[in-house]
């Protein structure tokens, strides 16, 4: 039954929709549960329709199949990992770890939350580990920001949406670089913003410079250089942030670190393995330096579980309260979802008669005597 499994072409037929998670540009985000095991997972599902009409119908393909193939490539634990993949018809599909925390957009400028000097400390510990990971295997993320920071049910940090990643070449030694101009906002580093006018390609070090704007942003709740940042001008543009920790206290060595990840000069700035000998991760209680190993391992334990744990109650009493007396509990979709399921289950049925067709083909073509097989079906 195991190698039937193995052989066994996944559709969405083998997932049943839970509820909705998020929408964007080319489709939705639903959580979804496996129907032979029961595990949840997030499905991405995007619409070729819209992204054909996005991305054009020469290199759509080409620029969707590029979040797919680093998904595939990449396995470590504080990131969004991709269980499944397939299309039909009407969709493609990517099926990945699902996060019932949510993400920590709510505790950044926009958001009614906030972290603890010691939650934001974790967050910047295991989001260091990732984007070093990434860079080690030549990718440039260019998107860091808390929309795209989840947090799992341990209340780890799991980064994901590689839509606008880059690779390099790892085996030739050959490092991510660009002169396209893309990421968010005020996160963008300035050698982003600035490379069209100058025609100097940037590197990895974009994605510590971003880092050092989340880190801000989630201990002030505000950004380090307004919402407009023009970047001519440090003395100027620069907003002293107060950085006070849970005992009223400066955080020790903050200031240092953000100066380091904020500094304008990517050739002079904080990052990699610089970044993570610095004197702002040793540990208040023990003077230890962080033990690196079990933050890759996401071992170490989190400040953040009971925060994730009253999220996924509150996000219960929620969806509790709006079915007026509990008939509708295994219904909790909105009407959006409901309809996105049944295009959903319609594109997969389209996409089992043209299997269908294509099969009949297939074995008339092989009763033919002029048949040969040469592998392409």
């Amino acid at each position: 039954s195991l190698k039937a499994k193995e052989l066994t072409f996944l559709s969405v037929g083998h997932f049943k929709v839970q509820r909705l998670l998020g929408e964007g540009g080319f489709g939705q985000v639903l959580e979804v549960v496996k129907r032979d095991c029961g595990k949840r997972y997030a499905m991405k599902v995007m619409s070729k329709d819209k992204v054909m009409a996005t991305l054009g119908e020469d290199n759509w393909e080409e620029l969707v199949m590029v979040e797919r193939k680093l998904l595939a490539k990449l396995q470590h634990p504080l990131l969004i990992n991709l269980a499944y993949s397939f299309q039909n018809v009407s969709f493609l599909v990517l099926v990945m770890d699902a996060c019932p925390g949510g993400d920590l957009a709510e505790y950044g400028v926009e958001g009614d939350g906030r972290l603890t000097a010691t939650q934001v400390k974790f967050v910047a510990l295991e989001a260091t580990a990732v984007i070093t990971y990434l860079h080690s295997m030549y990718i440039m993320f260019r998107d860091i920001k808390p929309a795209n920071m989840l947090l799992d049910e341990s209340g780890h940090v799991r980064l994901i949406d590689f839509g606008i990643a880059e690779e390099g070449d790892r085996e030739k030694g050959v490092e991510p670089t660009s002169n396209v101009e893309c990421g968010s906002g005020v996160y963008v580093a300035p050698e982003i913003r600035s490379t069209l006018s100058t025609g100097v390609p940037y590197n990895c070090m974009c994605d510590w410079f971003s880092l050092g704007v989340m880190v801000y942003e989630l201990m002030e709740k505000s950004f380090p250089f307004g919402l407009e940042p023009a970047y001519e001008d440090l003395e100027e543009e620069y907003i002293q942030p107060e950085l006070i920790g849970e005992d009223g206290e400066e955080v020790p060595d903050l200031f240092d670190m953000l100066a380091g990840l904020l500094d304008w000069d990517p050739s002079t700035r904080l990052g990699g393995e610089e970044l993570k000998v610095h004197p702002y991760w040793t540990q208040a209680s023990t003077g230890e330096p962080a033990d690196w190993e079990l933050v890759e391992q996401r071992r170490l334990p989190s400040p953040l579980v009971q925060l994730v744990q009253s999220r996924v109650l509150a996000k219960r009493a929620a969806e509790k309260a709006s079915n007026e007396d509990g008939k509708w509990s295994r219904h909790r979709m909105s009407v959006g979802t409901s309809n996105f399921a049944k295009e959903l289950s319609l594109a997969a049925a389209a996409q089992a008669k043209v299997d269908a067709i294509n099969k009949l083909e297939v074995e008339g073509d092989k009763n033919d005597p002029s048949f040969k097989d040469e592998g392409s079906f």
